[in-house]
């Protein structure tokens, strides 16, 4: 788990590092949305495990609204 965690952290570096060898310029916007898309989705999960109780209360209103 530690290892995969890692990886994970490693992303936003990697994309920086390789942002100079890329020179199209609509790749680069793509990683970088997808970058903050990957932070989005890390501070989501760290704030459903925190508060559980509360993403329970989320997930119950979607999917009553469909």
């Amino acid at each position: 788990m530690i290892d995969a965690i890692f990886l994970l952290l490693c992303l936003p570096f990697a994309v920086y590092i390789v942002k100079d060898y890329i020179n199209v310029e609509f790749i680069k916007i793509g990683l970088y949305a997808g970058v903050i898309f990957f932070i989005i989705c890390i501070f989501l999960l760290a704030y459903a495990i925190k508060y559980p109780e509360k993403l329970d209360n989320v997930t119950l209103m979607f999917l009553i609204n469909q």
